[in-house]
């Protein structure tokens, strides 16, 4: 089965088809990021890719999300069709890149830990989960701007 590769420049948030020589030079001089976040030594890119990763049928997958760092570095890749569904893949990626949202809850529940080592944990788990959840409301707030 032979494949042709589909390229495509944004104008605006919208995404165009073009041919190779167009993309080419656009690709050149433009800016791909969609957005960039990095929190906690954890960064969430999102870029606008300009060649279809789409392998079959279906809409083109022109936008990508990836986590650097943390214990999803480089394994979590989610691609997308449009701009708006890049914004969102963004907020969910950059939610799911805190470590607050991952099981830390099995470790301060483990027997063999203090009562009193605990409770600090627990307490500064929450502190920090406070101060996140702040965080991701700016965020989100300036993803809709």
């Amino acid at each position: 089965m032979y494949f042709q590769a589909k390229f495509y420049r944004l104008e605006g948030h919208a995404p165009v088809e073009c041919d190779l020589p167009e993309w080419a030079m656009w690709f050149e001089q433009c800016d791909r990021c969609v957005a960039r976040d990095e929190v906690w030594g954890v960064e969430v890119s999102t870029v606008f890719l300009g060649l279809s990763h789409q392998f079959g049928d279906g809409p083109p997958l022109i936008f990508e999300t990836m986590i650097f760092g943390g214990p999803d570095d480089q394994e979590y890749q989610e691609r997308y069709s449009t701009w708006e569904e890049a914004v969102a893949g963004h907020a969910r990626a950059v939610a799911l890149s805190q470590p607050l949202l991952r099981p830390w809850r099995y470790w301060v529940n483990l027997p063999n830990r203090s009562f009193w080592l605990r409770i600090a944990i627990q307490r500064a788990a929450r502190v920090a989960y406070c101060k996140f959840q702040h965080f991701r409301r700016d965020c989100l707030r300036r993803l809709r701007r």
